[in-house]
């Protein structure tokens, strides 16, 4: 029973994974733009994460402007009330969490680098559905009057979240985001 439950899991990950490169290749062709592109992933220690890849015609500093503003960047996610400096020191920043039970504060350490835009975070202290992510933000060669806007959040593959973070929940989150971010930046 095991075995035809992880066949058809196979076989329906192989068929989305053709049908969003397959939907790229025609956008590109066209010469459109594709709509935001959300994958789910997991790796062979067990962390599942979900990604998301969209183009904006906006300008890339006003982005990576949002994205690094501890003051702004909050809104970008549902259960994220505030985002401050940790006592740990000057690479770490507690993630204030709204949950059913309380706010949580999760401590993460953060790498940012202007010059590249890349900007990732894994947690140290506190417990949190996602164990890492990060921000990228660039351009593509195939739409040089856009930006490329990389996001990934993975999730701690022992913890609660595994659990509480379904697939449909972590869409939830992302499709939030895509809609907070284009009201923000266009």
């Amino acid at each position: 029973m095991n075995v035809r439950i992880i066949e058809i899991m196979t076989l329906t990950t192989t068929v989305a994974i053709i049908f969003a490169l397959s939907s790229e290749v025609l956008a590109e062709e066209s010469g459109e733009i594709p709509g935001p592109q959300i994958t789910f992933h997991e790796d062979s220690d067990g962390v599942r994460g979900i990604k998301l890849r969209m183009f904006l015609k906006t300008d890339p500093e006003r982005l990576w402007n949002l994205v690094t503003d501890s003051k702004r960047a909050p809104t970008l996610f549902k259960n994220v009330a505030s985002i401050t400096p940790s006592s740990k020191g000057p690479r770490f920043q507690d993630y204030h969490i709204s949950s059913i039970i309380g706010e949580k504060i999760v401590t993460c350490r953060v790498t940012q680098n202007d010059a590249r835009r890349h900007l990732s975070w894994k947690r140290v202290e506190g417990s949190l559905e996602s164990l890492y992510g990060y921000f990228k933000i660039g351009r593509d060669d195939r739409y040089p009057d856009h930006v490329r806007f990389d996001y990934g959040s993975f999730v701690d593959p022992g913890g609660i979240g595994r659990a509480l973070m379904t697939n449909r929940r972590r869409r939830s989150a992302v499709q939030f985001m895509i809609t907070k971010i284009r009201s923000i930046v266009g």
